[in-house]
């Protein structure tokens, strides 16, 4: 009888450890971005969106190249055809630095057909701009025959 007792219990020791380790081996050590999916969290934070801390995330800063279409001081707007792409508007604030060459000027003295490339970002919807390089004097010159 003391046989059968033994035998019975070095079999199932064994099986009831496997068990164990097969079911806490299934719970943990998967995919982080899985485990999050599957809990209801977004994959990725937006920016502008608040974190875990209920800090704001940076928002992602931006690059435009093209051709500027108007400008409006006294609304403190920059318009721009894009080179590749649609026409956009930015908001020039008083720290936007706007630079020409080396120098930085003023809103006012920047005029149509100038290339430009601003640095900006999007907040609100709004588009932002932090920093304006003009290139070119504007027109370009009609060619002598």
């Amino acid at each position: 009888m003391r046989r059968k007792r033994s035998s019975t219990l070095l079999l199932f020791v064994p099986l009831v450890f496997l068990s164990l380790l097969v079911i806490v081996g299934c719970g943990g050590g998967g995919d982080e971005q899985s485990k999050k999916q599957q809990q209801g969290a977004q994959p990725q934070q937006l920016s502008g969106e608040k974190g875990k801390t209920g800090k704001k995330v940076a928002p992602g800063r931006k690059i435009a190249l093209g051709t500027v279409t108007a400008v409006d001081p006294k609304k403190e707007r920059l318009h721009l055809d894009q080179t590749k792409g649609r026409p956009m508007s930015f908001k020039i604030g008083k720290t936007t630095k706007i630079m020409s060459g080396r120098k930085e000027v003023e809103l006012s003295s920047v005029k149509k057909e100038q290339q430009a490339q601003v640095a900006y970002l999007v907040r609100n919807d709004l588009n932002r701009a932090r920093a304006v390089h003009i290139f070119g004097g504007g027109k370009k010159p009609d060619k002598k025959r």
